[in-house]
């Protein structure tokens, strides 16, 4: 870039020099396109090695966080499934059980309604047993 001109009257000696040129002319315009491409070439290059770096080591900090993140959620949706399929079973369990109690209620109301048309004649039977032993 020796020698060349810019602007027809300023001598460029490096592209530093052709950096902060046309940076100067861009902040002199008020143009918000020409603003938002402005790239900060003032910064020095360890610094911007520096930041690549951080930005790096956050960027797979946050891939990991998010990985884990996943495997959490996968895990805790496993142990829902589980548990849903769980209540699913006791739920049954628990209906299979009260349709066995509410029979046996209605055996035992059976029983005690013909027991109570029997009553007398059970009396009577356990009157006429001859509890001697042969």
């Amino acid at each position: 870039m020796d020698g060349a001109e810019i602007g027809g009257s300023r001598r460029v000696r490096s592209v530093k020099d052709v950096v902060n040129f046309y940076d100067d002319k861009i902040d002199a315009t008020d143009s918000p396109s020409m603003k938002k491409n402005h790239i900060d070439f003032s910064m020095k290059p360890s610094s911007r090695t520096r930041e690549l770096h951080r930005a790096r080591r956050d960027i797979r900090r946050y891939k990991e966080s998010r990985w884990t993140a996943e495997s959490s959620k996968a895990k805790a949706e496993s142990e829902l499934s589980n548990a849903k399929k769980m209540v699913k079973d006791l739920s049954s369990m628990i209906d299979e059980s009260n349709n066995k109690a509410k029979t046996q209620m209605r055996d035992i109301e059976r029983l005690e309604k013909w027991g109570k048309g029997q009553q007398g004649a059970m009396v009577v039977a356990k009157r006429n047993e001859n509890y001697e032993y042969a």
